[in-house]
């Protein structure tokens, strides 16, 4: 191999990379589980379990969701709050391939910014809406994981044992 060849495989190589890099995989080449279908089963795992119902709305090429979604596994406080809830994941997709339409329309949601958490009562029903907006360290920064469990706590505040 010739060394023209091996930098002309090498900057492929590294504009592949930085493709990877820079525009996250699209999750919708393969088909989601309906949001209604998770919100349905969330909501029946719910009855058995006591715990609220939680949904987040995201999408896959937005930074915030991407970095929410990264938190949640991460962060052991966010973890511990998510795990307080059934929660369910509700990707929305993009202006091409919109997803989980049917679950907005049915929720009467008007989703202008994700990601956005829902908490849904016993009978599917809105309960609240706590979008991420303000939850950053600074204007323009990543998220804080301790003020996205702060809201969280504000959705469904912890309830004593009796």
């Amino acid at each position: 191999m010739s060394i023209c060849t091996a930098r002309r495989s090498s900057s492929l190589f590294a504009v592949a990379l930085a493709l990877l890099l820079v525009v996250p995989p699209n999750p919708l080449s393969s088909e989601p589980l309906s949001g209604v279908v998770q919100t349905q089963q969330a909501l029946e795992r719910s009855n058995s379990s006591g715990k609220p119902v939680l949904l987040m709305f995201a999408a896959y090429w937005c930074g915030y969701s991407t970095a929410m979604r990264e938190s949640i596994i991460r962060h052991p406080q966010l973890s511990r709050a998510i795990a307080r809830f059934e929660f369910v994941d509700v990707e929305v997709g993009d202006q091409k391939q919109p997803l989980n339409k049917d679950l907005r329309k049915k929720l009467r949601l008007d989703l202008r910014t994700v990601p956005t958490f829902v908490l849904i009562d016993g009978q599917g029903e809105v309960a609240k809406v706590q979008t991420t907006d303000g939850m950053g360290s600074g204007p323009g920064t990543d998220l804080d994981p301790m003020k996205v469990v702060a809201a969280l706590e504000r959705l469904a505040p912890l309830q004593e044992n009796r």
